[in-house]
């Protein structure tokens, strides 16, 4: 993998993790623990598969 690869994956990933944050906090807002934890495991498992 190419630096510039790992520099775009790098980015994403820090991107991703922003939007979880900015998930759990939108849930917490609106008492809603149970999609906020769905979406958060989906995400995860999918960063595991690449």
């Amino acid at each position: 993998m190419s630096s510039n690869e790992l520099a775009l994956r790098e980015d994403f990933y820090i991107k991703m993790r922003e939007l979880k944050q900015g998930e759990v906090a939108a849930s917490t807002e609106c008492k809603d623990h149970e999609s906020g934890s769905d979406s958060q495991t989906s995400v995860g498992n999918a960063e595991k598969s690449e």
